[in-house]
This record gives structure tokens, C-alpha cells and sequence, in this order.
């Protein structure tokens, strides 16, 4: 669990099952909140756990309880590159011009064909990075080849970017119709170009495209 600051209010962020809730301006710290009527919930929803937990064996738990439950679909995150155009003040990548190569594209395609031939019907595939349209030549190519296996197969594909948008231009979104995009935007441009600094690419930019 993390605690946040934002424009003036704390935040608290949950990130097992990634929970936000806004603290009351009274509340001071994190223990205080056992004190309130929402300690119940909390504690459901694990914002608060009970010091006797074992959390690594709760997490072990859940663990093997999904990989154990028959799952029709598979939801996967592909981490095109680690390196990007823009250098984020909170940016945890550690700007390697590491890149997906061709070989490891065409293994994560052949391991999801024996997933969909064990009974995968649905595929969610998450592309990221870094800037992941930094790497448009393996974009393309597992673009491609998860329609052939949704073609072949009979199964359904579904295709998320998560990008800063400054490489997004007609002929990719042409190439690639995304189910979901999301763009990293921070705040109002103030704040936005604070954190996201880039010589030749603002705020403003990501509208006019």
C-alpha cells in the first residue's frame, strides 16, 4: 500500500487490488483509520491488515488459486522496450535500450498457441514499456500474428497500449486498431510538463493529435 500526495489531499493507493481511497482531512495516519466506521470494510478489502497475517502465504494462496482455476481467457503484458523518448521524473524503468527481440516475439506467439490449444478463448494482450512505439517493428509483427491465431483458432483478440502518445500518428492507429488506449497524461499542463520532460514534444502536442 502506498500513500500519495495529490493538489493538497492525501491518497492512499492499494496495490493488490488497486484500490484508491481519499483520507479525511483529520486523519493523520494510517492507524488512525482502525478508529473510524470504514475499519470493517478496509479490512475487507484489505487497506488494513491485521498484524497476525501472514501476507507472503496469502499471496502464495492467491497465487495458486488462479493458476489452478480453469480460465478461459488469458490477459498478458508485453514489455516492447524499457527505454522511452521522455524522461519522467517518477519513472522506475531504468532506460536501457533494451528492446524485444524477434526471437522472444516468436516464442511468446508459439507459447500462446499451446495456451489457446489447452483451451484459451479469449486473448487480452497489454502492450508496454518504457515507450513501447519505440519497438513498431515487433508491434507489428505480434499485432499480426495474434490475428492469425484469432483467425485460425476462432478466438477473440483484444489489443491495449499504454504509450505517452507522442509516437501515436494515423498509419500506426491505421495498422493497429486498438481495443483501448491510454495515454499518460499527469495532471494540467503545468503539472503534466513538470513530471513528463521532453526537448520537442509538450502537452499541448498530445491534443492536436
Amino acid at each position: 500500500m502506498t500513500t500519495l500526495f495529490f493538489d493538497g489531499r492525501k491518497i492512499i493507493y492499494n496495490s493488490y487490488n488497486r484500490g484508491i481511497i481519499q483520507l479525511d482531512e483529520n486523519i493523520n495516519n494510517i492507524d488512525e483509520l482502525e478508529n473510524t466506521k470504514y475499519a470493517d470494510y478496509l479490512y475487507k478489502k484489505r487497506f488494513l491488515v491485521n498484524e497476525k497475517d501472514d501476507e507472503i502465504k496469502f499471496l502464495v494462496n492467491n497465487i495458486n488459486e488462479t493458476m489452478n482455476k480453469k480460465s478461459y481467457q488469458l490477459d498478458i503484458t508485453i514489455i516492447l522496450t524499457n527505454t522511452c523518448n521522455f524522461r519522467c521524473v517518477y519513472c522506475y524503468q531504468d532506460k536501457k535500450d533494451t528492446f524485444l527481440s524477434r526471437d522472444e516475439s516468436k516464442l511468446i506467439i508459439n507459447n500462446i498457441e499451446k495456451l489457446i490449444n489447452d483451451g484459451i478463448k479469449i486473448i487480452n494482450v497489454h502492450y508496454f514499456g518504457g515507450e513501447p512505439a519505440l519497438n513498431l517493428g515487433e508491434l507489428y509483427y505480434l499485432h499480426k500474428n495474434f490475428l492469425d491465431l484469432s483467425q485460425k483458432y476462432n478466438i477473440t483478440y483484444h489489443s491495449h497500449i499504454t504509450t505517452n502518445g507522442s509516437l501515436l500518428n494515423k498509419k500506426l492507429l491505421n495498422n493497429i486498431n486498438f481495443d483501448k488506449i491510454q495515454l499518460t497524461f499527469d495532471g494540467d499542463k503545468e503539472i503534466h510538463e513538470k513530471f513528463k520532460v521532453s526537448n520537442n514534444f509538450g502537452y499541448e502536442d498530445l491534443f492536436k493529435k
